[in-house]
């Protein structure tokens, strides 16, 4: 590959036949938000611009030394996209060589986006939940949902009952026949409204995967369900599917947030308000700095919106062994 001269472009097919595990994903995570728990990396937090209502395009940069990456994201959100057929997320992932500003490849970022998101989730999960989790609610049944049980699967030895719901009657039929198929073992059961509540109640592990747009219709979960001892929440959604009073700071025994500038931009734009205004970020958990869960009986909530440098992450692992199998197609600059 001549640097200045050509790119590699990586279509979502090329990208998605390069099989990388969840679990390797998982382990790219940890390493990423380990340096960014040692300062040892560039991020401007993203702000997402909003063209009409329940819709946003946003660019994610990021640089981190260490893997000799950086890069841009630039993804978009359209929930009325479901009403014409077409998926809700779209975007292209743009790597360039940190000591030139070339661009070294192109590549899709839809499935890299669920994918670095479920494998934040496992890492988090691994670190912060109960070590016998046994029981988990799922909340949003497209590809957030299914990334989010594979990851807890790679993360956590005990999960016996999952509890999944939709507002989408297909899309909960379907996720449900899927993961009944392939993790044979588990106890997987479709909840409909009325069942929620006691979901809740009986999960050690509660991950909300719905579109993260501010909206009240959105809000199901309240405070007095959260109530078995240790649960560890994972608001995907940045929280919208919580009621303001189960973010509340004082509820939870301790908070953790991904990126700290960027959580305070999406409180700012009217996202968990009540939960605190300066929460530490998990990667000074990962490098030992603060502490994380240690006992049993602590309430945790961890809010990770998604970071420019979780993209990077991926991406490069993505290029990284696309080079080693000469996948994608090379384009002139």
């Amino acid at each position: 590959m001549l640097k200045g001269k050509e790119m590699r472009y990586l279509t979502r097919k090329d990208v998605e036949s390069l099989n990388i595990t969840m679990a390797e994903f998982i382990d790219v995570m940890e390493m990423v938000y380990c340096e960014k728990g040692k300062g040892q990396v560039i991020m401007p937090p993203k702000a997402p611009m909003h063209p009409r209502q329940f819709a946003s395009i946003t660019a994610m940069p990021g640089c981190i030394p260490a893997l000799d990456a950086s890069g841009v994201k630039v993804i978009s959100g359209f929930t009325s996209n479901y009403a014409i057929g077409m998926d809700y997320i779209h975007g292209l992932y743009v790597l360039t060589c940190p000591e030139t500003g070339a661009p070294l490849s192109v590549m899709d970022c839809v499935w890299l986006t669920g994918m670095r998101t479920g494998a934040v989730t496992g890492m988090t999960a691994r670190h912060l939940a109960k070590k016998d989790s046994s029981a988990v609610t799922i909340v949003g049944c497209g590809m957030q949902g299914r990334v989010s049980l594979d990851a807890l699967m790679c993360v956590m030895g005990g999960l016996k009952d999952i509890y999944v719901t939709d507002v989408v009657d297909k899309t909960l039929t379907s996720y449900v026949e899927e993961m009944r198929c392939k993790y044979v073992g588990l106890n997987i059961v479709p909840v409909h409204t009325d069942g929620l509540e006691n979901a809740v109640r009986q999960s050690d592990i509660v991950v909300t995967c719905v579109p993260s747009d501010v909206n009240p219709d959105y809000e199901v979960i309240r405070r007095e369900w959260l109530v078995k001892e240790g649960v560890t929440v994972i608001p995907v959604d940045v929280g919208v599917s919580f009621k303001p009073e189960a973010l509340e700071a004082s509820f939870y025994d301790k908070i953790y947030v991904d990126d700290i500038r960027q959580y305070q931009h999406f409180r700012q734009e009217g996202y968990a308000l009540r939960a605190p205004e300066t929460p530490p970020e998990i990667g000074k958990m990962l490098i030992d700095e603060i502490p994380g869960r240690v006992s049993d009986s602590e309430r945790i909530l961890a809010i990770n919106i998604g970071t420019g440098l979780a993209d990077l992450g991926a991406a490069k692992y993505i290029y990284d062994r696309a080079l080693r199998e000469d996948a994608g197609t090379m384009l002139p600059l």
